[in-house]
């Protein structure tokens, strides 16, 4: 079809920014619920993060570490916490139209209100439940990858 843009060829890929391995475990099952194709990446603080998203070593082919097409960003965290994320990423040209959403155990207005502030494109507070979280990524991910 002429205009159409090319097909898709690759997974979508989902970089999950999350402190807590087991919360990072249950959000990369949830979203593989999801999308079963989908290219669940998982760093471990804000720095990795950045260090991820720049193409830095080890992150740096990008066949192996492909840009994501979606940042779950987790706000405390050590080194570098999310607020230091979003920020770094919003001052960014070439990926400042990452959709970042925010899922943390955080219920502050104030770390909301923040977040959003910074360009955080939502803002979800982790459920104490596990099957509400499995709940919520899987509707993170219908909702910014289809």
């Amino acid at each position: 079809m002429p205009g159409a843009p090319p097909a898709r060829t690759a997974p979508r890929t989902v970089l999950v920014v999350e402190d807590n391995a087991d919360h990072a475990f249950l959000v990369q099952l949830a979203a593989h619920k999801t999308a079963p194709d989908l290219d669940v990446r998982i760093v471990g603080d804000g720095l990795e993060a950045v260090a991820y998203l720049e193409g830095k070593a080890p992150y740096d082919d990008r066949r192996v570490h492909p840009v994501p097409d979606l940042l779950i960003l987790d706000l405390k965290m050590p080194r570098l916490d999310g607020f230091g994320v979003l920020a770094w990423i919003r001052a960014r040209g070439d990926i400042n139209g990452l959709p970042v959403v925010v899922l943390t155990s955080s219920v502050s207005p104030r770390d909301e209100t923040r977040a959003l502030q910074l360009g955080a494109s939502a803002f979800h507070t982790k459920p104490a439940d596990l099957d509400r979280l499995g709940d919520q990524v899987r509707d993170i991910v219908a909702r910014w990858l289809t």
